[in-house]
């Protein structure tokens, strides 16, 4: 009687750690899938990194150059610079009303 008790001690148990387990064979190839999934991601990712890398589109240079706007002889201000002047000037001729 006390050789039944300890093969059956002897046994794994059906939760193992908090987890429930159907079968050995169900947990080894789970195991194995996740364990083979890793590797292909593992290897992936470089191979993935030179396809990008080699796929990449080629730079287009314009022939063409951008038309510059002379805006040198225009009469409203120079920039920033001339737009505070201008504020500044008519805030102080506006007077209080």
């Amino acid at each position: 009687m006390r050789r039944r008790e300890r093969v059956r001690e002897e046994r794994l148990p059906a939760e193992a750690g908090g987890w429930s387990v159907a079968s050995l064979g169900a947990s080894a190839n789970a195991v194995t899938v996740m364990r083979r999934s890793m590797w292909a991601m593992l290897v992936a990712g470089p191979v993935l990194g030179v396809w990008a890398l080699l796929s990449a589109p080629a730079v287009v240079v314009s022939a063409s150059q951008p038309v510059r706007q002379d805006r040198a002889g225009s009469e409203e201000g120079a920039g920033p610079g001339g737009f505070a002047e201008l504020f500044l000037s008519a805030y102080l001729t506006a007077g209080e009303g």
